[in-house]
């Protein structure tokens, strides 16, 4: 089997990493590189981060250290700018899975209106082991 490419959208609303351990865990199973896409509008260098943001570059550093190929890539990108933004990288990236928290609102309604455009399966993680199809694409591979 090919390396899984597997998307973890974050917005400024998240409250949770609930879809990243969940990547993490899939990428411990299976050869898969994870990419976290994350809308922090009015970034600037040296701006304060959130708390969620904080702990996702611990999440991330961790992971790195257990040899887990991922990555993050933060957008200031509004609207339909940011639109354009994820569905390139869904392409450039070929992105074969997107986990997304259930708390991820802003998200969320961003991939819903934007769903006939997405070329790959949408996830939805509720608690720890419960994932749900946002789409009707085939299950989950691994």
């Amino acid at each position: 089997m090919g390396q899984e490419n597997v998307l973890i959208p974050l917005a400024p609303d998240s409250r949770d990493l609930k879809a990243l351990h969940q990547a993490i865990s899939l990428a411990e199973r299976i050869n898969s590189k994870i990419i976290v896409f994350s809308v922090e509008p009015g970034t600037n260098p040296g701006e304060a981060e959130g708390p969620v943001m904080e702990a996702c570059k611990e999440v991330i550093n961790r992971a790195r250290e257990n040899d887990i190929e991922i990555s993050l890539l933060i957008t200031s990108s509004q609207g339909e700018e940011a639109d354009g933004e994820f569905l390139q990288l869904l392409t450039r990236e070929r992105i074969d899975l997107i986990i997304i928290s259930d708390t991820e609102s802003d998200m969320e309604r961003m991939i819903r209106r934007m769903l006939p455009l997405i070329p790959c399966q949408v996830v939805q993680v509720r608690e720890k082991n419960h994932i749900s199809p946002l789409t009707g694409n085939a299950p989950l591979k691994g």
